[in-house]
């Protein structure tokens, strides 16, 4: 058996707050809690924000998720 965690990838064009900040909407806040609660033994999660504004840190961490930042101008 492959013992490797299975890793998900996931897209969004918002800003996703750390657990401890208040979630604007409710898509980030599911996705936050959603990322948050996976088994790390089983899945690797990994979340690319995607939004108009410039994050200093272009890879960050919440707990074991992978944090990237994009920005980009225009999504669609």
């Amino acid at each position: 058996m492959n013992n490797k965690p299975i890793t998900i990838l996931y897209l969004i064009d918002t800003y996703l707050p750390r657990p401890d900040q208040p979630a604007v909407g409710g898509t980030e806040k599911q996705l936050s809690l959603l990322v948050s609660s996976l088994n790390s033994n089983v899945f690797r999660p990994i979340v690319v924000q995607l939004g108009p504004h410039s994050i200093e840190n272009t890879a960050d961490t919440i707990g074991n998720v992978k944090l990237f930042h994009f920005p980009t101008r225009k999504i669609y």
